[in-house]
């Protein structure tokens, strides 16, 4: 019998192959490269003449570590004072206000940027937390695409967090890093996950899919490891920053309540119900469904014991799902998934509706600032939700371990497995 136009379209996506896949990857980057090119000339011609290209987020970082240099860390989360060294940087120049709203954790990262000037500073910053990043995004995808994984790079939440020099790269980085550590290394894998406390929302269903999945050694050394961070920075910047930060937390509540942020540079649930009209009220309804259902399915998959990476990338999907205060840069998370979906396709067969899954997964973050901005639709919800939908059912019906398992980080691995390693090479 036939195929339908259905099934070999959309079901089961015969028509988008490897190199249809390459090429596709070309479009995307000739298409990062023509975003990061008008970023220039369109900040160029708006008057921002300060040292920072792209007039972005990450002034806000080299803010807080100048008032954190100068011996008053608790500032960086007073407005007036924050927006003050702001505005300086750019020559007193009309800027928007760049809020601060990470905990001291993260102050403590940002500590030597101000070391630098402002734009050579935002461009190491980028180059630094891209390395880890793109190396967890090479060592994730398949060995057998060979030297064409460098072309999965382009991935366009990457050209968008480099356009808002923010920290997608590193939260990414620092999530893959605990999640490939998991199985092999658990002990390691809790310092990763611990690291995330600079920001917490993306660790929210963290302690849920650690606990339910019987990993409690990583989940005792991640919470050990957030509890140490806290501590450190408590003892760095004192109690009046904490303090602050606390203090500060109103106006981030505001961001969401009172559009301080556009809804259309947001990839949330929450966000997404609001571009469409919807009052508050609504939308923080529709989150707490979404954030119900996605954590109620990360504890059905992780009861599984599916291959930790399978449970890993459901969990980052579910993550997008369930917190409301999810940017555009920080669906640089979504190549986690997207890689491991193209892993265990290419390795025990695409099953129904994930190649374009991954297609929808890959286009999202190009068009959902013009489609929100101009079209008012939330793209990066339903998108999110559908790659969750086929990841929860690859998770709850796995393929065998050896099948899906990444190259091991070689010296990290336990003792047993590199001596095995090294025999079979042999």
């Amino acid at each position: 019998m036939k195929p339908s136009w259905w099934d070999s379209a959309l079901r089961d996506a015969t028509w988008l192959d490897r190199a249809r896949a390459m090429r596709y990857s070309i479009v995307l980057l000739l298409v990062a490269v023509a975003f990061a090119l008008s970023a220039l000339i369109v900040h160029g011609r708006g008057g921002m003449s300060g040292p920072d290209p792209f007039n972005n987020d990450f002034v806000s970082f080299w803010s807080a570590s100048r008032l954190a240099l100068d011996g008053t860390p608790e500032l960086a989360y007073v407005p007036k004072a924050h927006g003050a060294v702001e505005r300086l940087a750019y020559g007193e120049a009309a800027i928007p206000y760049y809020a601060f709203f990470y905990p001291p954790v993260f102050l403590m990262i940002c500590l030597p940027l101000a070391l630098l000037p402002l734009g050579a500073s935002c461009w190491l910053w980028l180059l630094a937390t891209a390395a880890p990043y793109l190396a967890a995004l090479w060592r994730l995808l398949p060995p057998s695409i060979g030297w064409r994984r460098v072309l999965c790079f382009t991935f366009p939440a990457i050209g968008l967090n480099a356009a808002y020099g923010q920290n997608g790269y590193l939260s990414a980085a620092v999530m893959a890093a605990g999640l490939m550590l998991l199985r092999g290394r658990p002990l390691v894998a809790g310092l990763a996950f611990g690291c995330l406390v600079f920001k917490p929302q993306l660790a929210i269903l963290l302690p849920l899919a650690l606990a339910a999945g019987g990993y409690w050694r990583t989940f005792f050394v991640t919470a050990a490891t957030a509890a140490l961070l806290m501590l450190v920075s408590l003892a760095l910047f004192g109690w009046q920053t904490w303090e602050a930060f606390f203090a500060n937390s109103a106006l981030a509540q505001r961001v969401l309540t009172d559009d301080l942020v556009s809804s259309w540079k947001m990839a949330s649930v929450y966000a997404g119900v609001k571009l469409l009209g919807g009052g508050a009220g609504l939308a923080a309804s529709a989150q707490a469904i979404a954030a119900a259902v996605a954590a109620g399915f990360v504890v059905r998959v992780a009861r599984a014991r599916p291959d930790p990476l399978d449970l890993g990338a459901v969990l980052v999907a579910a993550t997008l799902l369930t917190t409301p205060f999810v940017l555009v840069y920080d669906l640089t998370l979504l190549a986690i998934p997207l890689a491991l979906l193209i892993r265990s396709g290419s390795t025990t067969g695409f099953r129904p509706y994930e190649k374009i899954a991954v297609l929808a997964g890959c286009v999202a973050p190009m068009l959902m600032l013009p489609a929100g901005e101009y079209l008012h639709l939330p793209l990066a919800p339903p998108v999110v939700a559908i790659v969750y939908a086929v990841l929860v059912r690859r998770g709850l019906q796995p393929a065998p371990l050896s099948e899906s398992r990444p190259a091991p980080l070689r010296f990290l691995e336990p003792r047993a497995d590199r001596g095995a390693t090294a025999a079979g090479a042999v």
